[in-house]
């Protein structure tokens, strides 16, 4: 690269079409180098990781330049009104995040008279047991010390360190620990669930053994055989604007009774979702502290799982369609030859999925 340099200084001074010659021949030579290096580097470095999505990502990431780029917000405008002090930047962001959900899940039509009749409760019932220190020894073995540290700063490594002394008696406001106790309730809940087939066929979001792949396939598949059969598909997507953030904490609750959860369990899922606050960090500034009255924390463990349960029941809400999810995203199939058919369905089914759902 120096020699090219050099050449490219003498073809300017010179301006001789051999002394051009010269340069852009080394420049291609250049060029194919680097490209071959960049190769063979890529291609080591997908091997090295093959199966770490993370770093796979990351990889895929750089080769297109999407690196992060940090960006610094000097002024917010709200109502007309501009804001630029640091700490009224970040409390405008915090007011926005935390009051999003509650104004779009107020738009919601509620059924005061809901009783979920839809939703065949189990034989048996759930209800949390006790957790041994041997269980919460085996997750803080299993602790990833890669992880993010919460507010709090406190690593993972150093809870694996003095888990001896203090896995007795973690305390919740270590944000690794509560991970750790969300991980306990989960384990539970996951198992109750599948031990009794509560988990809806038709879900493959935030599911073991499930992906968009396994949701497409199912899909396309009864596509392809509605068309063979010389039927029209007609296909109705939904997506739930922000689903996780709307969420109604009684609505939650009630249907986790009707799925055998007993109550003192549920009165502990309710401790869980209420109370909570949150801050916004805008510039290294944080925001005041502001309450979420609705919806189930992004970032948690529980929360996916939460979410599953709170929309597990749609495909079961009297639909005549075929319905199919991944976490929010879902899409309702019929088929037909007859379009006012198709039609009328697919007006009943979402008539049907707004009374049966709120």
């Amino acid at each position: 690269m120096w020699e090219k340099d050099r050449l490219k200084r003498i073809a300017v001074l010179t301006n001789e079409e051999s002394a051009w010659f010269n340069f852009k021949h080394l420049k291609n030579q250049v060029n194919f180098k680097i490209r071959e290096n960049k190769t063979q580097y890529y291609n080591s470095f997908f091997n090295d990781n093959l199966g770490d999505c993370k770093k796979t990502w990351n990889g895929i990431n750089t080769i297109l330049s999407k690196n992060k780029n940090l960006t610094h917000t000097e002024n917010v405008v709200v109502d007309d009104a501009i804001i630029n002090d640091p700490l009224g930047v970040s409390n405008a962001f915090n007011r926005h995040f935390t009051g999003i959900g509650p104004k779009l899940a107020a738009k919601i039509p509620v059924n005061l008279n809901a009783n979920y009749d839809h939703i065949n409760k189990p034989e048996n019932e759930f209800e949390l047991l006790i957790v041994s220190e041997l269980v919460v020894s085996k997750l803080v073995e299993k602790l990833s010390t890669r992880k993010a540290n919460g507010l709090d700063n406190i690593p993972a490594c150093l809870l694996k360190a003095s888990a001896p002394t203090t896995i007795s008696s973690p305390i919740s406001v270590l944000s690794v620990v509560a991970k750790l106790f969300e991980k306990v309730i989960f384990d539970q809940t996951y198992e109750f669930l599948c031990n009794n087939n509560l988990l809806s066929d038709a879900q493959s979001g935030f599911r073991p053994l499930h992906s968009t792949l396994t949701a497409l396939l199912d899909i396309t598949d009864k596509w392809y055989s509605n068309m063979d059969n010389g039927l029209i598909n007609a296909i109705l997507f939904i997506d739930l604007k922000k689903a996780f953030d709307t969420i109604d904490h009684e609505i939650l609750l009630n249907k986790l009774s009707r799925y055998g959860f007993k109550c003192k369990t549920i009165e502990l899922f309710r401790d869980y979702l209420t109370g909570r606050t949150q801050i916004t960090v805008v510039n290294n500034i944080p925001s005041d502290s502001s309450d979420i009255t609705c919806g189930v924390p992004q970032g948690s463990i529980l929360g996916p799982l939460l979410f599953l349960l709170y929309i597990n029941d749609l495909p079961n809400c009297n639909l005549i369609s075929d319905g199919h999810l991944y976490a929010d995203d879902t899409s309702l199939t019929y088929a037909d030859n007859d379009i006012n058919q198709l039609l009328s369905v697919m007006n009943s089914d979402l008539l049907s999925l707004r009374n049966g759902l709120t």
